[in-house]
C-alpha cells in the first residue's frame, strides 16, 4: 500500500511539475521572441529533406512532430530524468532535484546543434538567454517537484529503539 501512495505521489509531482514548467516558460520567453525564432528555424532544418519530396502536407506534419519533441524534451524529460534517478537511488536532497533539471533543460539549445541528417547543423542558440530560460524552467520545475515528492523520496521510518521495559 506505501507503494501505492508513493506512486500517487510521484506522478502528481510529476504533473504539477510540468504544468508550472509550462507556465514558468511561457511566462519568461515572452520576453524574448528569438527563442521562437530558434525553434522554427529548426523544425525548418529538420523538415527539409520532406520539402524535397515536394509534400507540403508531410513537411507540415514533421514541422509539428518537431515541435512536440521539442517540447517534450524541455518539460518532460529533465524533471522524469532527474525523478526516476532520484527514486531508484533514494535521493531526496533538494539540491538534486532542483539542480539536476534545470541543468539537464539548460543544456538543450547545445544538444540541437548537432548536424541533422544532412549534414547540416541546425540553428545555434544566438546568446545565453534562451539557456538561462530553460535553466529557469528546469530550476522551478525541479523544486516543484521536490516540494511534492522529491523530500519524501523512500524516506526512512524512524527506528524508535528497543522496547521500554518498567
Amino acid at each position: 500500500m506505501k507503494l501505492v501512495f508513493r506512486l500517487l505521489r510521484v506522478a502528481l509531482g510529476l504533473i504539477l511539475a510540468w504544468g508550472i514548467m509550462a507556465v514558468a516558460f511561457t511566462t519568461v520567453s515572452g520576453a524574448t521572441p528569438d527563442l521562437w525564432q530558434v525553434v522554427f528555424d529548426a523544425a525548418e532544418t529538420a523538415s527539409i529533406h520532406i520539402l524535397a519530396a515536394d509534400d507540403p502536407a508531410r513537411a507540415m506534419l514533421g514541422n509539428v512532430d518537431f515541435v512536440k519533441r521539442l517540447l517534450c524534451a524541455v518539460f518532460v524529460m529533465p524533471v522524469l530524468i532527474s525523478a526516476a534517478t532520484g527514486e531508484l537511488f533514494r535521493l531526496s536532497s533538494a539540491w538534486w532535484h532542483i539542480l539536476v533539471p534545470g541543468l539537464i533543460a539548460s543544456a538543450i539549445p547545445w544538444l540541437l546543434t548537432f548536424p541533422d541528417n544532412t549534414g547540416n547543423p541546425l540553428p545555434a542558440p544566438a546568446d545565453a538567454s534562451i539557456a538561462a530560460m530553460l535553466l529557469f524552467t528546469g530550476l522551478v520545475g525541479g523544486a516543484v517537484y521536490w516540494l511534492v515528492a522529491g523530500r519524501s523520496a523512500w524516506s526512512k521510518p524512524v527506528n524508535p529503539g528497543p522496547p521500554q521495559t518498567i
